[in-house]
């Protein structure tokens, strides 16, 4: 898939036929931006969706402005990012632009009354507490005349029959320990040499070298994750510059500028190492 020039983030379109659509949301009018620009480019939804290791119904959901089914904000960040960058927009608008719509969305709600909440809270727990009250009343009656009415009864061990007895040890036989068994010493599994700490909000997905997904979640300022060591690992971030690489307890300089995703970074601690010179 060709990279394509990037070019200046804008929501505008043709003046007139602004003039007479009705007013979108902006959610809505940054999915059908992006939509618009991938059919130009001959793009296929599912290819797209297969390259950036992003699932196709979250697109699909970008796409058409429903970015309340997407998991939360901090993916929805890396989504943009990445998929703006792709189609060749300025990837840093995009999501500038989506968090001010998101900013812009959030009203605070008025509390209801004191009153109202109290009885709306008070009047269902009375209720259920006295429910299971009675409740309890009725199964611990029941339980009492029931064991009362019942006889007890010694219970009936039939005697031992002779030839087992005879195989039973006497008590005044010494007895003999068992030998304790054997414990090998387990061998430590060998340490990861690659460490990946945040400095910043980051979306990451980690694959192995036959595409097998090791991790995908948005890493905090301040978590970290410690690289499996096996072959082929590469990483994709939604922010190359809020992302410190360490091998063997060094750190690298940063994979890419503040704000850039990026994918198919070989994690293999050679490779790592190679791009300090």
């Amino acid at each position: 898939m060709a990279k394509q020039k990037r070019k200046t983030f804008s929501l505008g379109g043709d003046e007139s036929a602004a003039a007479n659509a009705a007013p979108e949301t902006p959610e809505l009018e940054i999915g059908r931006m992006l939509a618009q620009r991938r059919c130009s480019l001959g793009y296929d939804l599912g290819d797209v969706a297969a390259h950036l290791c992003i699932r196709k119904t979250y697109l699909i959901a970008i796409e058409e402005g429903r970015f309340d089914q997407l998991p939360g904000p901090a993916y929805t960040n890396g989504f943009l990012r990445t998929y703006a960058e792709l189609l060749g927009f300025d990837a840093p608008a995009v999501v500038q632009q989506y968090r001010q719509a998101l900013s812009s969305s959030r009203s605070p709600k008025a509390d209801p009354p004191l009153s109202r909440r109290l009885a709306e809270n008070r009047l269902p727990g009375a209720m259920v507490l006295t429910i299971a009250m009675l409740l309890a009343a009725v199964l611990y009656s029941g339980w009492y005349v029931v064991t009362m009415r019942r006889p007890e009864r010694p219970l009936a061990v039939p005697p031992l029959p002779d030839r087992l007895a005879a195989a039973l040890p006497h008590p005044d036989a010494p007895t003999v320990a068992a030998p304790a068994a054997s414990v090998e010493p387990s061998t430590p599994a060998a340490s990861s040499r690659v460490l990946l700490r945040a400095v910043g909000d980051n979306w990451i997905q980690v694959r192995d070298g036959n595409g097998v997904l090791l991790k995908t979640s948005t890493l905090h300022a301040g978590e970290q994750y410690t690289v499996p060591d096996v072959p082929g690992v590469t990483l994709l971030t939604s922010d190359a510059g809020a992302l410190v690489v360490e091998v063997d307890g060094t750190a690298l300089p940063p994979l890419g500028p503040q704000g850039e995703a990026m994918h198919d970074i070989s994690l293999n601690p050679e490779d790592l190492l190679k791009r300090r010179h």
